[in-house]
Formats: C-alpha cells, sequence, structure tokens
C-alpha cells in the first residue's frame, strides 16, 4: 500500500514545477517569442533551448531547495520519466487555453517545449542532488 505522505510529496513536486513553468510561460514569454522569430520552423533549437533553460532553472532549484522532495526510491526515475511527459501535457493544456483567450502562446506551451523544460529540469536536479 502506498503511503498518503508519498502521494502528497509528490503531487506537491508536480504542483511546483507545474507553477515553476507556469511562471516561466508568463515572465518569459517575450523571450520565447523572439527565439521563435529567429527560427519559426527550428524544433531542434525549440527543444535545446527550452532543455538548456530548464536545467539552469533545475540548478537554481537544487541550490534553493538542495533536498530531495520526494523520499521513495523510485521518485527520481518517475521525475525524469513521467514528469516531463505530465507537465508537458499539462503546458499543450495551458497553450491551447491561452490561444483560445486571444493570446498567443509561446514555444514553452507545447508539449515539446514542456517536456523539454521539465527534463533539463529534471536532470539538473537529479544530478545535483544525487
Amino acid at each position: 500500500m502506498i503511503p498518503f505522505a508519498f502521494i502528497f510529496d509528490f503531487l506537491l513536486e508536480l504542483l511546483v514545477d507545474f507553477i515553476t513553468q507556469i511562471v516561466v510561460e508568463v515572465v518569459f514569454g517575450l523571450l520565447a517569442e523572439g527565439f521563435r522569430k529567429l527560427d519559426p520552423e527550428g524544433k531542434t533549437l525549440v527543444v535545446l533551448f527550452w532543455l538548456l533553460f530548464g536545467a539552469a532553472v533545475g540548478i537554481l532549484s537544487a541550490v534553493a531547495v538542495p533536498h530531495r522532495l520526494l523520499v521513495w526510491k523510485v521518485a527520481p526515475a518517475l521525475s525524469i520519466v513521467g514528469g516531463p511527459l505530465l507537465v508537458g501535457a499539462c503546458l499543450r493544456w495551458f497553450g491551447a487555453w491561452r490561444s483560445r483567450h486571444g493570446h498567443r502562446p509561446s514555444s514553452l506551451a507545447t508539449l515539446l517545449g514542456g517536456a523539454s523544460f521539465a527534463f533539463g529540469y529534471s536532470v539538473a536536479r537529479y544530478l545535483i542532488l544525487r
């Protein structure tokens, strides 16, 4: 049986990751738009940009909170594999929501951009905190 504390910790980590990425989406939207103008069809550059940016935010996060949020042994694997897919899907939903409300979402608000950012973030935290 999975303890309640594990479920709470897991959801807390996902929530912190999701809120961090929404803040990045809103605050750095103009930067991403400028990047999109430089290379409108270059998905490789978009992935590389968000991967590196996610890693930088992950490093800052690991310095600010120098311990794991989840203590379960399988948590790092879930964060590196499942987290980016879930966060990418949520950011894709957020981008669609912004589009419906008349805003042009950045490349972060896509499955590819959000998953790249979350993957860079998760890997950076894992490597620093292991």
